[in-house]
């Protein structure tokens, strides 16, 4: 997995559970959506990402136009650099 070293991803959902992750993705059409498992609070979580944009300004475009199945669901918009500090060993390439 690459993730640039800036930017902003808008975060969906975290979930303790990476099948339910997938499962959640696929229930609301997120083909593109990304899928890492990272670290909250010193325990593991996997979290569904809309996308990663270059600017906080095009990732809250993208977090204002989500799927309609999820208008129920607050985005956060959340730095790269965050993720990339928190990222499990299974996304971070080793």
């Amino acid at each position: 997995l690459t993730l640039p070293e800036d930017g902003y991803a808008v975060q969906l959902i975290a979930l303790a559970n990476r099948d339910r992750a997938e499962q959640f993705a696929s229930e609301h059409g997120l083909e593109d959506a990304l899928i890492l498992s990272i670290t909250r609070e010193e325990a593991p979580y996997t979290v569904v990402l809309l996308g990663v944009y270059p600017t906080y300004e095009d990732a809250q475009a993208a977090a204002e136009a989500r799927p309609e199945s999820l208008t129920n669901i607050k985005p956060w918009i959340r730095p790269i650099a965050d993720l990339r500090a928190r990222l499990l060993p299974e996304d971070a390439g080793g």
